[in-house]
């Protein structure tokens, strides 16, 4: 699995499936860099932000016309 996250990194930076390995591989996240720019304008710098593998933010909500076509499916914790 090494490996394989280290061959992703260096051949598929930006093809936008990191955020599922780390998902798949049960791995977390520091955030480094603000989403919004306008953080910058302030002057207090950088927001690092750490996610856990198991943050309820890590998985996306299922939309409700899925929960709703098929009984069996149920929302993801936290959402």
């Amino acid at each position: 699995m090494l490996r394989l996250d280290l061959v992703k990194k260096i051949k598929k930076p930006l093809e936008g499936f990191r955020l599922d390995d780390l998902k798949r591989w049960n791995q977390g996240f520091t955030r480094r860099y603000p989403q919004n720019l306008q953080l910058l304008e302030t002057g207090e710098g950088y927001v690092s932000k750490t996610v856990t593998s198991n943050d309820n933010k890590f998985v996306w909500g299922i939309p409700g016309y899925e929960i709703t076509l098929n009984q069996n499916v149920v929302q993801n914790p936290g959402w």
